[in-house]
């Protein structure tokens, strides 16, 4: 008996890994697809992602895409604009690669890079200034979706994997995307005014309900700001001014949404 019991547990876990293995390659699959018709477009964007998998290749640096352009690559939408990181020993090589393309170093520690016309934001994830002041010293990109604000943006996926599937990992990214729901997954941030201007866009971005923490973290943290304030991260974060009021009342609205 003990010896069937032993057995019908090792099936149930073969059975297991094998659901898991299929469940990747199938997500695998849906990214790779996303990228294959991004790529075909031939426009500015297309050139940016071809480009920075050529450097990836040429250059043998590992990175990774975080954010904002998987989650609308899952979710079959343009992407705005492109961020990435890569481990420190692959810095220096890096910024060797990429040096015709550096507009400036940005807010955070690390690189604003334009591929025709196309703002690519990169970092060596170890010394990036989030990262330090959250109190996780990151080594590893596996990490990353750990401290990221919303589940909704909480995966990173390689840019280029020779001879391999690309690697990726997330934390709550693929739930979030199935309830359609923002939510809060991690509290503590060094720029919650920001999260405030940027959850506003994204609710309107998605129409997406919004979940009871975040809910209470905007309670919480808009009466401490302002509407200038607000706007002022705005015209800096997506380039283009908005009224502050108008700004100040969509953050607002966001707290009495079902």
């Amino acid at each position: 008996m003990k010896k069937q019991r032993l057995d019908a547990s090792s099936l149930e876990l073969a059975d297991a890994i094998i659901a898991r293995d299929e469940q990747r390659k199938q997500i695998l699959a849906q990214f790779e697809t996303a990228l294959d018709k991004l790529k075909n477009k031939q426009d500015p964007l297309a050139h940016c992602v071809s480009r920075l998998e050529n450097i990836s290749r040429d250059a043998e640096i590992q990175m990774f895409y975080f954010g904002g352009f998987p989650r609308d690559l899952w979710l079959g939408q343009e992407p705005r604009d492109v961020d990435i990181v890569c481990n420190d020993i692959h810095e220096e090589r890096f910024k060797e690669a990429t040096r015709a393309n550096l507009i400036r170093q940005n807010r955070f520690g690390g690189m604003k890079l334009d591929f025709q016309g196309i703002e690519v934001d990169a970092w060596a994830i170890a010394n990036t200034q989030p990262f330090i002041d959250e109190g996780n010293l990151l080594t590893c990109p596996h990490l990353l979706p750990e401290i990221t604000f919303l589940p909704v943006e909480s995966i990173v996926l390689e840019v280029y994997a020779p001879n391999a599937e690309r690697l990726y990992w997330e934390k709550g990214f693929f739930k979030a995307c199935e309830e359609k729901v923002l939510e809060l997954q991690n509290p503590r941030n060094t720029s919650p005014d920001l999260h405030l201007v940027r959850l506003a866009h994204l609710q309107k971005k998605l129409g997406w309900r919004i979940g009871d923490s975040l809910r209470r973290f905007v309670q919480y943290r808009l009466p401490r700001t302002t509407p200038a304030r607000l706007a002022e991260l705005h015209q800096s974060h997506y380039g283009t001014p908005i009224n502050p009021k108008d700004l100040y009342s969509a953050i607002e609205r966001l707290i009495k949404l079902k």
